[in-house]
């Protein structure tokens, strides 16, 4: 995003968890019937409509983003192990203005973390921003980005352009798992290079022995 100016999005379908790709079989209200009576045609019909509903949402350009303020030892593990990641902190008003979305509905939402059995959905927004409690330490906040013209073709991805990425940054953490000399020379390069305050990168407040 720092290097390019362009904001990277990709659909749900790409998410390794089954839920998010449609794999897993949801129950929803509409489903049921009064108890003894036949299911209508109409009923049927509904059922499905809403189980194609369901599909369509792994098309979904999704961003993912965690309202913890905390550094998580763990988040830095399983979202960027890679020691030249890292951290940044920003505003929903920050990002979205910085965002050309002259194209795009944005729906945004806290995630509902919610056991995996007896879940009952009353209707696919409830779904877009349901995870299982398995995942509730990520405190994670959810954007998704519709076309207002449905695109010709399926698309997998898109990169948005930024229009001020230095006004998106509210500041940037260094990883953890970078050694100490690299983090200097990490944060150098940002400030020169793109013209970031160097007050606003910082090292990871976590330690790892010989870093």
């Amino acid at each position: 995003m720092i290097l390019s100016d362009e904001y990277y999005i990709g659909a749900k379908k790409y998410f390794p968890d089954k839920l998010e790709s449609g794999d897993c079989y949801l129950t929803f209200a509409k489903d049921f019937e009064v108890a003894g009576r036949p299911l209508s045609r109409e009923k049927k019909e509904r059922i499905k409509k809403i189980r194609d509903e369901v599909k369509e949402t792994t098309d979904w350009l999704t961003s993912c983003w965690t309202l913890k303020t905390e550094e998580d030892y763990f988040m830095w593990r399983t979202y960027a192990p890679d020691p030249y990641s890292v951290k940044i902190d920003t505003t929903l008003s920050h990002l979205l203005n910085s965002l050309e979305l002259s194209n795009y509905e944005v729906y945004i939402s806290k995630m509902n973390y919610q056991p995996r059995r007896h879940v009952v959905f009353q209707h696919l927004t409830q779904y877009a921003f349901y995870k299982y409690s398995y995942y509730k330490g990520e405190e994670e906040i959810r954007l998704y980005f519709l076309p207002l013209t449905p695109p010709k073709t399926k698309t997998d991805s898109i990169y948005l352009k930024l229009k001020n990425p230095n006004q998106l940054l509210s500041s940037i953490t260094i990883s953890p798992f970078l050694t100490s000399l690299s983090k200097g020379k990490l944060k150098g390069f940002l400030s020169k290079t793109f013209n970031i305050k160097e007050d606003i990168i910082k090292p990871s407040e976590i330690e790892e022995r010989n870093k």
